[in-house]
């Protein structure tokens, strides 16, 4: 008779979460392949589906001890204010908007014909994950639906506290000893950084932990054990594939310890169990695009919708040479710039490399017959999943298992090396120790007092009243569409999230197609011309962030497929800070040639500055330079930070202007330039300054903005300055309503 699968409640729990979340994606599956017009909720589903998992399953599995001890509290104390601090401010990562917070909603849509790449090519990257987050953000709100990822780093506190109960279950260890480790162990800045983001990079590590203490406690075969071992695979592979390659190296050793115990008949459905949770999102991905990972491998599967010369691998991250890769535990933690975006590290793998090394000497030289949790098989784990994730990304967000495992490894030394009899051992485990307390003050510190997270959000420490504004939009910042009624498509130049949120069931299209190459190839010309024809009777739209967005970039995208802006409306978004807007654009196919509209800007090539001239600056005379090269006229200006030249000009409110300049820089080092529009209303009041930074070259170049005149606006004050304390020479200054 088999036996029933040892687990954490806390484990089963979510993985039956994870289980009815893919329930739910799996009848949406069914409904594209069938053309169904319909889409199951399968936010209202997942719950119901999660009780019935449990119901069905909770057999199968015996419960291990809760391990609960009542100094876990202060652990937990602290994630509680964590993302406390965390919560009012709303997720502005570039990942969130540009992927995460779109693919919650467009999941199993038609998202190449009714819609044409709404992501674009990011579209049909792994969303199984943004499902968990999707069912949060439903029933808790925008901000509220990271509570997922706290939860998570609570289920790997208590797996930790399982694990290192068996590596250190020959050494003496009390309840209160327990709750600490468990806490240094999930303490990295990029593991807490996840609280409060929709970031994905943690949802792996409970699987991956469980498979290694299946591989680590399990003492006979147990059938069930394999067959559950092969689905916890199939949902790594599910979630991310850069996830997989751990869980592959776990499953690879599983099989080789129980090679002689496996039939025939179990290894086939293994495989089948393994293949299941995969399915549904690579089939997906296969029938719209050609290439089951698209876009990666396109080299392999030949998409017509990306390049097929292009295996899209980001190389800013990771090793780069054969010395890198060979010492890039070591490496990486000297040149955090290629480990990440945020360009620090505090070394949490680095740490763990040299603890494994120790470790797998140590007991090579005392080699003994294998244990149940042998030091030597943890190390050669760690040292065999650290270079293959070396070599496949090198990227520090995929890695935070290593981050975890690094972990298990340095309290393993520390407590071998301090209880030794020998005194360079003492030695060495007291280095250990003083290391890791000093890795984990550092994450808290980068935490607390240099405000590190992955989602761009203010902080608490340096936002207290926005903090205290935005309180009471936790768990009541849900979307109501009822504001946009009138929007029957969407056209978008960029990140897509805070458009497709407000209204996602309609015809979308992202025109970002350069974010890869300068140009897009043919069939995505076809693409796009297809869907504005089958669109071009409806009301379009696309929208502006002014906080973090690029309405230059949003016009030029579009005047490439001949459509232009008619009309912008503010509106509030609930995914931003209280207070904050974003625009409805309305767009249309321009059917006339567009006029040249009035030059705003008196004496904008500054041949009347010596006269009598509407600039006015603190020193304009001296600022003026009489000579041929001019790029307009005779006379040109030089002005820096502390020395703007200012022109007032009368606008209207929301509508849109465009400002542009000459300008260039006698000193390469120094050119930093602002091209700047500060907004007043009737009674002299600043309403908002628009700043966009350019880099200025000794030659004579054209820059131009464009920008919305906010609610209230009635004159603007164009700024000619450079960003620093020195001299930028400017020239051909316009201004015109677009």
């Amino acid at each position: 008779m088999n036996k029933q699968i040892n687990t954490h409640i806390l484990s089963f729990l979510f993985f039956s979460f994870l289980a009815a979340v893919f329930l739910g994606d799996f009848l949406n599956f069914i409904a594209f392949l069938l053309k169904v017009n319909h889409s199951f909720n399968f936010v209202v589903l997942s719950p119901i589906f999660m009780i019935g998992i449990v119901w069905l399953l909770k057999r199968f599995f015996s419960m291990e001890p809760f391990l609960y001890a009542h100094t876990d509290l202060v652990f937990m104390g602290i994630l509680v204010v964590f993302t406390c601090l965390a919560l009012p401010f709303p997720d502005y990562g570039g990942d969130t908007v540009n992927f995460h917070l779109p693919m919650q909603d467009l999941r199993f849509m038609d998202n190449m014909n009714e819609n044409f790449l709404p992501s674009s090519y990011v579209t049909f990257f792994p969303f199984f994950p943004d499902g968990l987050y999707k069912v949060f953000r439903s029933l808790f709100g925008y901000r509220a639906g990271t509570l997922l990822n706290t939860l998570l780093i609570v289920v790997i506190f208590y797996q930790l506290k399982g694990l290192l109960k068996t590596a250190l279950r020959h050494y003496k260890v009390n309840a209160a000893l327990f709750s600490l480790l468990a806490a240094f162990l999930v303490s990295t800045e990029f593991i807490l950084a996840n609280i409060g983001v929709y970031m994905i990079d943690l949802i792996a590590i409970p699987i991956l932990l469980e498979q290694l203490k299946l591989l680590t406690n399990e003492e006979t075969y147990n059938k069930r054990t394999s067959f559950y071992f092969a689905v916890l695979f199939g949902f790594c592979v599910a979630l991310k594939l850069t996830f997989a390659i751990f869980s592959f190296v776990l499953l690879f050793i599983y099989v080789i310890k129980y090679r002689k115990n496996i039939t025939g008949k179990q290894f086939v459905v293994s495989v089948i169990l393994a293949c299941l949770p995969c399915i549904p999102y690579f089939l997906y991905t296969y029938l719209s695009t050609g290439n089951p990972l698209f876009p990666f491998y396109n080299q392999i599967f030949k998409s017509e919708y990306f390049y097929m010369d292009s295996n899209f691998k980001d190389d800013r991250w990771g090793p780069h040479s054969f010395f890198q890769i060979l010492f890039w535990p070591v490496y990486m933690y000297f040149h955090p710039e290629i480990l990440s975006e945020k360009a620090v590290y505090t070394g949490r793998i680095s740490l763990g490399f040299i603890a494994a090394i120790f470790l797998f000497i140590y007991e090579l030289v005392r080699f003994k017959k294998q244990r149940k949790f042998s030091e030597l098989f943890l190390s050669i784990l760690f040292i065999c999943c650290l270079y293959i994730w070396t070599i496949s990304t090198g990227y520090i967000r995929y890695g935070l298992y290593l981050e975890v495992l690094s972990g298990i490894l340095v309290v393993t030394v520390i407590f071998k090396s301090v209880l030794s009899k020998k005194i360079t051992l003492n030695m060495m485990g007291y280095i250990f120790g003083i290391l890791l307390i000093g890795q984990v003050l550092t994450s808290y510190h980068l935490i607390l007092n240099k405000d590190f997270n992955l989602g761009d959000k203010p902080s608490f420490r340096t936002n207290k009243q926005a903090f205290k504004d935005n309180l009471s939009l936790v768990f009541n910042d849900k979307v109501k569409e009822d504001k946009i009624q009138e929007v029957e498509a969407w056209v978008l130049t960029g990140p897509s999230g805070y458009a497709i949120s407000l209204k996602p069931n309609i015809p979308t299209i992202n025109l970002q197609f350069e974010w890869w190459r300068a140009t897009a190839n043919e069939a995505i010309i076809t693409k796009t011309n297809e869907f504005f024809t089958k669109n071009q009777s409806k009301k379009i739209y696309t929208v502006y962030n002014p906080h973090n967005g690029n309405l230059t970039e949003i016009v030029k995208k579009l005047d490439q497929y001949n459509l232009y802006i008619t009309s912008s409306t503010p509106i509030e978004h609930p995914y931003l800070l209280k207070g904050q807007n974003i625009y409805l654009m309305r767009i249309e196919q321009k059917k006339v040639a567009p006029h040249n509209a009035e030059n705003l800007i008196k004496d904008g090539s500054f041949e009347s500055v010596l006269d009598k001239t509407p600039w006015e600056s603190q020193n304009l005379r001296k600022s003026a330079v009489v000579h041929e090269d001019a790029q307009d006229g005779n006379i040109y200006v030089r002005a820096a930070a502390e020395t703007p030249i200012m022109q007032r000009v009368k606008v209207e409110a929301l509508k849109i202007y465009k400002l542009s300049l000459y300008s260039r820089t006698e000193v390469q080092n120094n050119s930093a330039t602002r091209l700047q529009i500060n907004w007043f209303n009737d009674s002299n009041q600043l309403v908002l300054t628009s700043i966009k930074l350019v880099q200025s070259t000794p030659q004579w170049n054209n820059y131009e903005m464009y920008e919305v005149a906010p609610e209230g606006a009635t004159n603007g004050v164009v700024m000619i300055n450079s960003h620093e304390k020195y001299n930028i020479e400017f020239d051909n200054v316009v201004m015109n309503e677009y």
